[in-house]
């Protein structure tokens, strides 16, 4: 077994050290890269949301101002309600599916295709209307199942 001589550890604790600080210099640089990444991409989603917030307003302006009845079909039936009643909920999945850009909508014939039951919908519309008066079903097991299908696909 052979000693190092004092030369050879200090040649190789002076190896270890500058990789250690090249290995910290390549890390600084990688941890700024990434930090301007990161600032540069923040950026460009409060640009994006700034953009979709102002294009909802001028929306919701042209809404109040129009005010128009919209034909809803829902699984077959029929349905009307005023535009100005959906945007009162904006986080409703219903004001989602008609207003916001990143869904499509689906006309035919004048109304708004849903594809889902129309069985609990009415039921949807009247609490969208007028939800301090708005009076549920007696029956617990169909007021749980408003519940759990409103909240699954229409309001919040």
């Amino acid at each position: 077994m052979r000693v190092k001589r004092n030369s050879e550890a200090t040649d190789e604790t002076q190896l270890i050290a500058s990789i250690l600080e090249n290995s910290l210099t390549f890390l600084d640089r990688q941890e700024k890269d990434i930090r301007e990444r990161l600032t540069h991409l923040a950026k460009q989603v409060e640009s994006k949301q700034a953009a979709s917030q102002e294009r909802q307003k001028r929306l919701e302006e042209l809404i109040s101002e129009k005010d128009e009845l919209i034909k809803l079909d829902v699984g077959g039936s029929i349905f009307e309600i005023r535009a100005s009643t959906i945007t009162r909920d904006r986080e409703s999945m219903l004001y989602a599916l008609l207003f916001n850009e990143r869904f499509q909508v689906q006309k035919e014939n004048g109304c708004v295709k849903i594809n889902r039951d129309p069985k609990h919908f009415r039921h949807i519309l009247n609490f969208l209307l007028n939800p301090e008066e708005y009076v549920p079903p007696s029956s617990p097991e169909e007021r749980e199942e408003i519940l759990r299908v409103s909240l699954i696909h229409f309001i919040r």
